[in-house]
């Protein structure tokens, strides 16, 4: 793919990248719509940014792997310019949908529609927590609804526990029904699937 060959010519082709350290560009391609996210560090290894580019790509094969749907990773790419200094790219396909909130607000989405994504939803955390990812972090404002599938968009702060604690889940999902108050109806088909997986009491 001519875009993981030479991921420089889009970023210099990109009007409106600034020139600071990280850049994100849509991308019309022959293999579909891409979106090229590009880090450029310096300093030690260990504290670069180019691991929060890796870990985004570990996590979003990982999660993909489970039923976990987040935007599909193409390439990764990480290349030494000089010294200390790096380039890191990841090439993702790019997602269309509808931000949940927006979902959930809208008078033409059926109540059958409603209730499959929130079990969807209820469900991808399920995962999470047999499998130990917190979902600490997650906003209804990264997750895309598309063909009434969740898409979780920050993959990057979805990691492993280093220990499974039922107190880290439980919290997080009270943190994500506490951004669904103004919508108590929405609310109470979260709470009501949370329970019935047990995720909450």
């Amino acid at each position: 793919m001519v875009v993981c060959n030479n991921p420089e010519f889009f970023i210099s082709e990109g009007n409106n990248l600034q020139g600071g350290r990280d850049y994100s560009k849509d991308l019309s391609t022959d293999a579909g719509p891409l979106t090229l996210d590009c880090s450029r560090i310096s300093g030690k290894p260990l504290m670069s940014r180019r691991y929060i580019i890796a870990r985004r790509w570990r996590n979003a094969l990982r999660l993909n792997r489970l039923g976990i749907y987040t935007p599909r990773p193409i390439a990764l790419i990480k290349k030494r310019e000089a010294g200390r200094l790096w380039r890191a790219y990841l090439i993702v396909a790019s997602c269309r949908g509808t931000m949940a909130r927006d979902f959930f607000a809208s008078d033409a989405v059926p109540e059958e529609g409603r209730d499959s994504v929130v079990e969807r939803i209820a469900k991808a955390f399920f995962v999470m927590k047999q499998t130990r990812i917190s979902i600490r972090g997650i906003h209804n404002t990264n997750i895309l609804i598309s063909d009434q599938k969740p898409i979780f968009l920050d993959v990057a702060q979805l990691n492993r526990l280093l220990f499974s604690r039922h107190s880290s889940t439980a919290n997080g999902i009270l943190e994500f029904l506490q951004e669904w108050n103004d919508y108590s109806d929405i609310r109470k088909l979260f709470v009501d699937r949370f329970r019935q997986l047990q995720l909450i009491r």
